[in-house]
């Protein structure tokens, strides 16, 4: 094997490594440290500099029924709230995590929404969808 085919082998290997060390799970995801009462939060790099705001509180502006509504390529931070009790929310289709959130305390999860479908924002506490995210092509 020459050099220039392990060099690319080495350099595809800490690529793989890097990527799996820093958004494997939910846990590494976002976390709130239990004396933090800021909002914590996971990015990914933006393309739109318009940010789109969404604020849930669980139980109040959420449900099946909910759809938020945001286009392609814009920067999105949706902030989650359950004053009733501790949660983790979850973006499937994005992989995207508030990891696990205090009782009454604020989580933040800025991404940018590079795939346009409906997905479901889901409690992986109650296991219940409390929203749809909806991105549109721009």
């Amino acid at each position: 094997m020459n050099i220039m085919k392990k060099s690319s082998l080495i350099f595809s290997a800490v690529a793989v490594l890097s990527f799996v060390a820093c958004g494997g799970s939910s846990s590494n995801e976002s976390n709130i440290d239990s004396d933090t009462t800021a909002a914590s939060s996971v990015t990914s790099e933006p393309t739109d500099s318009t940010v789109q705001q969404i604020t849930l509180t669980i139980g109040e502006n959420t449900g099946t029924d909910v759809v938020s509504e945001v286009k392609e390529g814009q920067e999105v931070t949706i902030t989650f709230l359950n004053n009733d009790a501790n949660d983790e929310i979850h973006i499937h289709g994005y992989d995207l995590s508030t990891g696990d959130m205090k009782k009454g305390t604020p989580s933040s999860i800025t991404f940018t929404a590079n795939k346009t479908g409906d997905f479901e924002m889901e409690s992986h506490v109650s296991e219940e969808v409390v929203q749809i995210l909806r991105v549109v092509p721009s």
